[in-house]
């Protein structure tokens, strides 16, 4: 773990709570913070398996942990001795790797959009703020991870809008509100709400006033 994360096992964790894990780890960089409680990891052995019963082990300790992901990281570790090899896992990982796949399809959008194609680029979209809101999702419980918390929130609110999709707008921002977001994007998420939403709101009522009296 030293090598792979900067982290070592400082303490065993309390036996017979929910956390889930084995072991806290603090980090080996910084002596003032060797004892701080900086993430979980849970540990597990196979004598004998392939690459298919390992995965699972894994799947199934990350769900294990999952009860304390409001704590901190947490690392999964499976040890399958018969090879012998070992599979570390980060569960922030996922988050990564769905936050940049967002990115890629926004990116993506971008030069449809360019192109003139805005059908394809409302797609693209669409699609990069489903998977946005699923990396959003996973961090949802972890008050204590910020900036990346509210990022997350914030980049998915922001993809909700560009989709039209305002009521889940409005839910990313009152989730990631309801955390402790810095100031300033505290304010970013303020004004996405006012400046942005509400307004959509208000222009498509005005709108549908408008149709109904011309109607008439």
């Amino acid at each position: 773990m030293p090598y792979l994360t900067g982290l070592t096992g400082i303490e065993r964790s309390i036996k017979g709570t929910s956390f889930g894990f084995d072991f806290w780890l603090g980090s080996i960089d910084d002596p003032n913070s060797l004892f701080q409680r900086k993430a979980r990891l849970e540990v597990s052995g196979i004598r004998r398996g392939s690459g298919s019963i390992i995965k699972s082990r894994v799947n199934m300790k990350l769900e294990q942990i999952s009860p304390s992901d409001t704590l901190s990281p947490g690392y999964v570790c499976v040890v399958e001795f018969g090879t012998p090899r070992t599979r570390v896992v980060d569960k922030m990982q996922d988050v990564e790797i769905l936050h940049r796949e967002a990115m890629e399809l926004v990116d993506q959008a971008f030069l449809a959009r360019q192109r003139g194609d805005t059908t394809v680029a409302l797609e693209l979209t669409k699609a990069a703020f489903s998977v946005e809101r699923a990396a959003a999702d996973l961090v949802a419980d972890l008050f204590g991870l910020e900036p990346t918390r509210s990022v997350l929130h914030r980049s998915a609110a922001t993809l909700a809008v560009e989709c039209s999709e305002l009521r889940s707008a409005e839910k990313l921002i009152g989730r990631a509100l309801a955390g402790n977001p810095p100031d300033d994007i505290a304010n970013e998420l303020r004004d996405l709400l006012l400046e942005k939403i509400y307004s959509r709101r208000r222009l498509g009522t005005k709108q549908t006033i408008l149709a109904s009296i011309s109607s008439i």
